[in-house]
């Protein structure tokens, strides 16, 4: 349930939690005033125990302190879940960019190999040969 700031008329602030749907309602001051919503206030959580191991080093880690410190002595940041779809789309494009490389590659070893030869690739090729790139 969110926390919201009101406002009475007489100039006193309270906090409250109120659901959404009652929101409209009238809400009284301690003073007896009508008070208006401010704003809304994020709720706000204290985590003070953190238990896990590390996956890096095996360490014990029980403090959110020592938490932020086991990442920092990793270089390790904070998961969210853009990073896979930022990753997926590097490899993508590294993937295209590695396709580009090796057609250029192709077409230039064709152009160094001697006429005859060329030809000869040539006459294989619309006589129903298949060519397949393979990475060795």
């Amino acid at each position: 349930m969110p926390l919201h700031d009101f406002l009475c008329c007489a100039g006193h602030t309270f906090e409250a939690f109120v659901p959404l749907v009652d929101l409209e309602k009238e809400r009284l001051c301690d003073c007896g005033s009508p008070a208006h919503r401010v704003f809304l206030t994020a709720p706000m959580g204290i985590v003070k125990n953190v238990e896990y191991t590390s996956p890096i080093d095996g360490r014990a880690i029980t403090t959110k302190s020592a938490r932020i410190e086991d990442m920092a002595r990793h270089n390790c940041v904070e998961y969210a879940p853009e990073m896979k779809k930022d990753y997926m789309k590097r490899l993508e494009r590294d993937n295209e960019a590695l396709g580009r490389r090796v057609e250029e590659t192709f077409d230039a070893e064709i152009e160094r190999m001697p006429t005859r030869k060329r030809e000869l690739l040539e006459q294989e090729l619309r006589s129903g040969a298949d060519l397949e790139l393979t990475r060795a």
